[in-house]
């Protein structure tokens, strides 16, 4: 069977940094705990391989044991939390770029007394930790949400910077800033965040869709762009599969497939996906 794989496929540049970060911190002090607070990234079978290495993750800052150092999260973490962990280990700040200034505009914009308007997911990490960051933040999770803000907008006079989670919903995001850009009277300053990567991802996976029978999306069910990666691409023939064992237990007939497309998300490892691949191109092309 012939496999394609669409450019940007697999881990995006901030967890590509992250886990070359992890592994060399583990190469430079041999010995030293190292401790994730949270999930390094949505994907578990690449946590359970850190956990392999000796890298445990904590959900306290207080859980670290004594002389490890203290790794953040990918998606980036409360900002008191983070405090409370620099107040009593080395800090490992993996935090994606993307987020981080993400993080530092939203700081900035609210000590400036402007409404941060956030489109994401409201229990998703990364946005949580956005949130933090504003003193009165508003998080818009569906269509809903917005008519309910907009129904009761903010003072006038009060500047609004409108933002989205990293891997947020494109088409709600818009949404939201075309609406709130709407209200008379008002300031408002619309930063496209969206990770540039995950839409590069779809538009070179939609562009080879044509050319296969099945597209295979390869993620954690945790994992939000894997969701958002899926949801683009099905069009009938799409799979949803965490790894080769999840794709083997769909019993899928593939006696016809003679082209398939194989994508990962952002925090998808490379060897999860190779796995596949590898399985795939084993097959006989009908």
């Amino acid at each position: 069977m012939e496999v394609l794989v669409p450019a940007y496929s697999g881990f995006c540049p901030g967890v590509k940094s992250a886990e070359n970060r992890i592994m060399d911190e583990l190469a430079r002090h041999p010995g030293r705990p190292l401790v994730v607070l949270g999930e390094l990234i949505h994907n578990r079978r690449f946590v359970e391989r850190l956990e392999s290495l000796g890298v445990r993750t904590i959900a306290d800052p207080a859980e670290a044991p004594s002389g490890a150092a203290i790794a953040i999260r990918t998606h980036g973490i409360d900002r008191k939390r983070e405090a409370a962990a620099r107040s009593r280990s080395e800090v490992i700040d993996l935090t994606c770029g993307t987020v981080k200034r993400l993080q530092r505009l939203v700081r900035e914009r609210s000590d400036r007394g402007e409404l941060v308007v956030i489109s994401g997911a409201a229990a998703h990490p990364e946005t949580r930790g956005l949130v933090s960051y504003a003193d009165d933040p508003v998080v818009i999770e569906t269509s809903a949400n917005l008519d309910t803000f907009l129904s009761r907008p903010p003072d006038p006079g009060r500047g609004i910077l409108v933002i989205s989670q990293t891997t947020g919903d494109p088409a709600l995001f818009r949404e939201t800033a075309d609406r709130v850009s709407a209200l008379p009277g008002r300031r408002v300053d619309v930063v496209d965040s969206i990770c540039p990567v995950t839409s590069r991802r779809e538009r070179a996976a939609i562009a080879l869709r044509g050319r296969a029978d099945i597209v295979v999306v390869v993620g954690d069910p945790a994992s939000s762009n894997a969701g958002k990666l899926f949801k683009a691409l099905d069009d009938g023939r799409a799979r949803f599969v965490e790894d080769l064992e999840g794709l083997k237990a769909l019993r899928l007939d593939l006696s016809g497939v003679r082209t398939a497309i194989v994508v990962s998300s952002s925090s998808t490892p490379g060897f999860i996906e190779s796995e596949i691949i590898d399985y795939l191109k084993t097959l006989p092309a009908s």
